[in-house]
Parts: C-alpha cells; sequence; structure tokens
C-alpha cells in the first residue's frame, strides 16, 4: 500500500497533515475495493459510498471526516492508525497468493523472480511493494541474493 507509505512519511518527517490526508485519502479507493470485495460484492466505479454502507465507522474516519473536518494531528494520526490497523488484519488473507508462492518455492527468491511469475502466471506487477509491506509486519523476511548471468550460473 504505496499511498499510506507515502502518508506515513509525510506525518512522521514533515508533519505535513494536509498531505498526510491526501495520501490517505488516495489509499481510501483502494480500501473501499478490499472491503467491498471481501463482502463477497463487485465494486464499481463508486466504491467508497458502498464501502461506507458496509463499514461506517472505519470509512468516515479515513474518508469523509479527512474530507469535511479540519485536520489536527489527532484526527489524522487516527485515520493512518486505523488504515494500517485494517490492512493488518487482512494481510495474511489479501496477500495469500505471495505468501503461497513463497512457502512453495521454500527459498529465498530476488524481487525480480518474484515480479516475474506474478507478471506471466497471473497478469499483477507491483508485488515487490506487497512483499515490502510483508516484510515490514514480519510476515516475510528479506535475503541479500547474489544476482546470477543465468539461472545456473556461479558468476
Amino acid at each position: 500500500m504505496l499511498p499510506i507509505y507515502k502518508a506515513h512519511k509525510w506525518f512522521i518527517t514533515r508533519g505535513d497533515l494536509d498531505y498526510t490526508a491526501l495520501w490517505i485519502l488516495v489509499a481510501a479507493t483502494p480500501l473501499a475495493e478490499i472491503e467491498v470485495t471481501h463482502a463477497g460484492l463487485l465494486a464499481d466505479r463508486e466504491v467508497l459510498p458502498q464501502a461506507m454502507a458496509l463499514n461506517p465507522t472505519f470509512f468516515r474516519m479515513v474518508y469523509a471526516d479527512l474530507l469535511n473536518t479540519p485536520k489536527t494531528r489527532a484526527n489524522v494520526n487516527a485515520a493512518l492508525e486505523a488504515a494500517d490497523q485494517y490492512l493488518s488484519t487482512r494481510a495474511t488473507t489479501l496477500f495469500k497468493s505471495i505468501l503461497d508462492h513463497l512457502r512453495e518455492v521454500g527459498e529465498a527468491r530476488s524481487c525480480r523472480e518474484i515480479e516475474d511469475h506474478f507478471t506471466r502466471s497471473v497478469g499483477v506487477g507491483g508485488v515487490s511493494t506487497a512483499c515490502e509491506y510483508l516484510a515490514d509486519r514480519g510476515l516475510i523476511g528479506k535475503a541479500s541474493l547474489q544476482a546470477r548471468l543465468t539461472k545456473k550460473s556461479n558468476v
């Protein structure tokens, strides 16, 4: 969730409440898509109102309140923490295919190998960002791997 990382960056390093809120609002649509699809519904163009109906407390905090109330350090921080908690409780479900793949291969893989696998097999890119998130949460580990000229080379 790159927008949530950006929100943290602006909140921690600059203390910029407006820009932090902007990044949380950018994350609101993907979070709404998660909520709606998790409920077994089809996420359409108007996914935020759908999500507001399903989980009003959460989406009021990360969406409506950030739009309609003055931004304070407390309410922006609360929205950021709520988004973190929301993703954290759903991480093993959201990233199940990544976790399953890494468990299946049984050894460290480079970001490039993981990206290539998911691009080829399911047409999904940007998986390395998800891996960073999973590593930050302690669900997977990070390892340095030597680059190889070919799959079987020692160089």
